[in-house]
């Protein structure tokens, strides 16, 4: 026998609010897979980075610090503005980053443990 939603007391958005958690679900599974990778190429980046900083410093004899903070951890972005659009990035993982990076030491990547944890050691040395 075929039903449609709504028939026999059966409420159609219970099974709307089931598919929309499994999607989550879905989603969430799929960035936790995708994660480490990502943070291995965060973490390429910072060392080009340094890399590049360090070249420019030495090309032109002059001083030229850089500290970095990376961390893993949720997010919200938006893109905000119509005449010249901007995409910003905002939550706790942002500012975790940002105070990692103010307090951290020139000519070093600073790990959050939340990142670390993620990427458990792969194929940087960590001190």
């Amino acid at each position: 026998m075929n039903r449609s939603a709504g028939e026999d007391g059966d409420d159609p958005k219970l099974g709307e609010e089931a598919a929309a958690e499994r999607a989550r679900e879905a989603r969430r599974q799929r960035m936790e897979e995708r994660a480490p990778q990502a943070l291995e190429r965060i973490l390429r980046v910072a060392c080009r980075m340094q890399e590049a900083v360090e070249a420019v410093s030495n090309k032109y004899d002059k001083k030229i610090g850089i500290r970095i903070g990376v961390h893993a951890g949720p997010v919200a972005t938006a893109i905000i503005g119509t005449l010249r659009p901007r995409l910003m990035v905002f939550g706790p993982t942002v500012l975790e980053s940002e105070a990692m990076e103010s307090e951290g030491r020139e000519g070093r990547i600073q790990v959050s443990e939340a990142a670390y944890k993620l990427y458990l050691r792969r194929a940087f040395r960590f001190r």
